[in-house]
């Protein structure tokens, strides 16, 4: 067992996160004086892994016509390439430009599924604000919320919490300890 010693119970979390990433441990107890809590790594298996891949083997399809049309392809000539219409060879371009930018200007968003993304916004609410601050502020007020407020929200599981708890784990942050 080793004591680590820090000024508050963020920078314990931190150092938490270091030793965990480091160390590749599964899990370290923080201990504030009157009480034990636990940090964990987040599981890298999540529920929700398998939807990212099949989304990111999407992409990939999209990203092959998008380099197909910037040789000159015309889209009918893209769609019979791929077995698809031709409008579907369209909506299928636009959708991966429309990430591209995305990850651009609001690149916590684009990390997250749909699903997590309803969720966090139904949670934190506050999006009549500029986009890219939203996203900008998005970590530290998701961090602020706790595992079972995710949970307990609409259309939440565990492989949601599972994901937003990486997305978190991602950005060197963790859920706050809950009362």
């Amino acid at each position: 067992m080793r004591v680590i010693e820090a000024q508050s119970l963020d920078a314990a979390r931190a150092l938490a996160m270091e030793t965990i990433k480091q160390e590749m441990l599964r899990a370290i107890h923080l201990w504030d004086g009157r009480r034990m809590s636990e940090m964990h790594c987040p599981l890298q298996s999540a529920v929700g892994a398998p939807a990212i891949r099949a989304r990111n083997a999407k992409d990939d399809r999209g990203e092959r016509m998008i380099a197909m049309r910037a040789t000159g392809k015309t889209y009918h000539e893209i769609a019979a390439a791929f077995g698809v219409s031709v409008g579907r060879a369209r909506q299928l371009i636009a959708q991966v430009e429309y990430r591209a930018r995305m990850v651009v200007t609001q690149p916590n968003r684009a990390a997250l599924s749909g699903r997590a993304w309803n969720v966090l916004t139904t949670l934190i609410g506050d999006t009549a604000t500029d986009p890219t601050e939203y996203d900008r502020l998005l970590p530290e007020r998701t961090a602020a919320l706790g595992r079972t407020r995710v949970l307990k929200a609409f259309n939440a599981g565990r492989g949601t919490l599972a994901e937003i708890e990486a997305w978190l784990w991602e950005r060197g942050l963790c859920f706050a300890e809950e009362e």
